[in-house]
């Protein structure tokens, strides 16, 4: 081969090579923003929905402490009853506020509310166990504190020294 015909070649196989690299390049640069936009947008979702998440969740824990409340109160004052001896449906609002957390909630948030109301149910309308209710609360609870991403417990403040 001439001299002229081998400068072509490396010119062209240089060309090729340069391009192949700029694509290469430019296909990892798009990838890249296109995670960090998807990133921004998911954190974005998740901030948009967190207001509603936690009032849900403050609205269903709530109610099943004063449904608790109001059982333990029926039972002091009808002492050996069931509270569906006299029509007493304390779970009511309880079930209402967990199908509306269930909108905003992870699908283990919502099973964790299932077996807590269920475990409750249990224990007020039949020979149910009130430690299996208290199970089922801690696990509800941390389940939420996972999803709302409260990392500790509240502290106990330190005893004076």
């Amino acid at each position: 081969m001439s001299d002229p015909w081998v400068a072509v070649i490396a010119a062209l196989g240089g060309s090729a090579v340069t391009g192949t690299a700029v694509v290469a390049a430019s296909l990892l640069s798009t990838r890249n923003q296109w995670r960090r936009e998807h990133l921004r947008l998911r954190h974005s979702d998740e901030d948009r929905w967190y207001p509603e998440l936690k009032a849900s969740y403050v609205a269903f824990a709530s109610s099943m402490y004063e449904t608790m409340n109001k059982t333990f109160q029926f039972m002091d004052e009808h002492p050996g009853e069931m509270p569906c001896d006299r029509g007493y449906e304390p779970t009511e609002r309880p079930s209402l506020e967990l199908e509306s957390m269930r909108l905003f909630s992870s699908d283990d948030l919502y099973d964790a509310g299932v077996d807590y109301l269920g475990a409750f149910n249990a224990w007020a309308f039949s020979s149910g166990n009130l430690d299996q209710v208290r199970r089922c609360e801690k696990r509800f609870v941390s389940q939420a504190r996972t999803e709302l991403r409260i990392d500790r417990s509240p502290v106990a403040p330190k005893p004076a020294s």
